[in-house]
């Protein structure tokens, strides 16, 4: 058998924590994999058709302004539709070349990927600071074409929920576990109290076999041999106490 004395040496010492160990340890590898399998298709999967619905609207809203050129109610109408789809949108005339290549693209990689898909243009992803919000610019000859929506049409908060429940349910479950676990050793420790102070010769403290079949028989096994130990201990006595008796008398 392999012998590793430097996991012996790490390993509690007691039946509870050893036990606790024993559920512990599954249950966080379970977590693992689960949210792993989880992060690598729902996750993804979430992401991929979060970002080519947001992308497809922005570039609606960049070829309707393309459409409209020349038009003088050109802003005020993509403002409208924008409205209709969650964008506040905005034209600035006074930021010409302002547009940072590639920024967003480490924040919001597949969103980035969707956009270079469909928009020829320069453009990039700013998370504003004052809140949750996400600043899509794309670059027109006369300034730059501004939306504004929230973080929420990238990220989905359901991912959060279900991390949440299953981190929360498996905390619950390892309570409820402890407890009972508790109510399992419980009994044993006082098996093994008792047999310590009887044989140290000790009064024991009233014991009661409980708990699990086993535990309750090992219990009950201990009472036997106790009354055994403690009749034959009484004869021996009774019997030397005959023999000096004996002995005294001429």
């Amino acid at each position: 058998m392999l012998q590793l004395p430097f996991i012996k040496r790490i390993l509690p010492k007691s039946l509870f924590g050893r036990a606790l160990l024993i559920l512990i340890i599954p249950t966080v590898l379970l977590q693992m994999v689960a949210i792993y399998i989880f992060y690598e298709n729902h996750w993804d999967s979430i992401t991929r058709q979060l970002s080519t619905s947001l992308a497809g609207e922005v570039t609606h809203l960049v070829q309707l302004y393309d459409t409209l050129q020349g038009d003088e109610q050109q802003v005020f109408r993509v403002q409208e539709v924008g409205n209709t789809m969650g964008f506040r949108v905005r034209f600035d005339t006074g930021k010409q070349h302002v547009i940072v290549k590639d920024e967003g693209a480490d924040a919001y990689p597949e969103f980035f990927k969707q956009m270079e898909l469909r928009i020829d243009e320069p453009f990039m992803v700013q998370r504003i600071r004052e809140g949750d919000d996400l600043l899509i610019s794309v670059q027109k000859p006369h300034g730059i074409l501004q939306m504004q929506t929230t973080k929420k049409r990238l990220v989905s908060t359901t991912t959060y929920v279900f991390i949440l429940w299953m981190v929360g349910s498996s905390i619950l479950l390892l309570i409820i576990a402890v407890l009972f676990l508790r109510n399992q050793v419980r009994p044993i420790r006082q098996l093994a109290v008792a047999a310590e102070r009887f044989g140290l010769g000790l009064e024991t403290p009233k014991f009661s076999p409980r708990g699990a079949r086993e535990i309750r028989q090992a219990g009950r096994a201990f009472l036997v041999m106790q009354r055994r130990i403690i009749r034959q201990v009484t004869h021996r006595t009774e019997m030397l106490a005959g023999i000096s008796h004996d002995l005294r008398t001429p």
